[in-house]
């Protein structure tokens, strides 16, 4: 028995070793070493879009309407007990005043009736009428707007922290027989246009609330986007590309994967060590795929 002892301990101690080599290879890779795939974009595609710059000197001596960028921006409009998302895509801004079609121009910022540059102080009105269409009728409703540029604050959204133009704004307005005020409160930073918006109805003391979530240049590469997206998914995280955030098409992926859009074709793809570079290659091989190839689940019928 003292002679199998030793012998018992030694078979103990390489069933450890062994043990704990097997753990460390099933552990998954801490996000530090995970390395992100390489994109390689298509003849036809635009290049990597940097991180978007919304530097105020690319605005001086602008309009306000002038301050927004092309792209697509998604928006939340709420007042007490209602909230709604909407994602709209707009083309480079034109000037253009108030509709008398519909009501629904209030939503693009009523500094943007100015037809100057905004400075502190400067003031600019606006008389007319729309039409507001309910589920019952059509009425016309009677405006008299004046903007007033107010001051430059540190204006904190969803979207960060910005050095914004305020925009007060005071809406008269007589809905048939029944006058009221609207007080409106607008801020404006450069290349992003209006992100925030405070509005209340004198008559009914409601505040509501327009707040800009996320803008995605009208240059960011979609392909590029969808290539990430399959990337993040095939790793299980996002937090590799949360630390190297520098270009467009990363800040949208990012936007995208935290609303909750995943690959719905992620079984076709797999991630794979081509040249010395990981890449998403199709599944079972080793040819690179294109972003155009990824489908998301925000593409399928909702």
């Amino acid at each position: 028995m003292k002679n199998r002892t030793p012998v018992l301990f030694l078979s103990l101690f390489l069933a450890v070793l062994a043990l704990s080599a097997c753990d460390a290879k099933s552990a998954p890779a801490s996000t530090e070493s995970i390395q992100p795939a390489v994109y390689i974009p298509q003849s036809s595609e635009t290049q990597t879009t940097p991180l978007w710059d919304n530097t105020q000197s690319a605005c001086d001596e602008k309009q306000l309407y002038m301050w927004r960028s092309a792209g697509t921006f998604s928006w939340r409009f709420s007042y007490p007990g209602y909230e709604d998302i909407a994602t709209v895509t707009q083309g480079e801004p034109v000037y253009s005043l108030p509709s008398d079609d519909t009501c629904g121009w209030l939503s693009v910022g009523l500094g943007e009736i100015m037809k100057d540059a905004p400075i502190k102080g400067a003031q600019a009105e606006w008389t007319g009428s729309c039409e507001a269409n309910t589920t019952r009728s059509t009425k016309t409703i009677v405006q008299q707007i004046t903007v007033t540029v107010s001051d430059w604050e540190q204006k904190t959204t969803q979207l960060g922290t910005f050095k914004a133009l305020r925009v007060k704004s005071l809406n008269q307005y007589a809905d048939g027989t029944t006058p009221g005020i609207v007080e409106v409160n607008d801020w404006y930073v450069c290349g992003y246009g209006r992100i925030y918006s405070e509005s209340t109805d004198t008559s009914t003391d409601i505040k509501y609330v327009d707040e800009l979530l996320s803008f995605t240049p009208q240059s960011t590469n979609e392909s590029h986007v969808r290539y990430i997206l399959a990337d993040m998914q095939l790793v299980n995280s996002a937090d590799t590309y949360r630390t190297k955030v520098n270009d467009e098409e990363t800040a949208e992926s990012l936007r995208r994967w935290d609303a909750g859009i995943r690959v719905a074709n992620i079984d076709q793809f797999e991630r794979k060590m081509v040249n010395g570079q990981w890449q998403i290659v199709s599944a079972g091989s080793g040819q690179p795929v294109s972003g155009a190839d990824v489908q998301l689940t925000s593409d399928l019928p909702q």
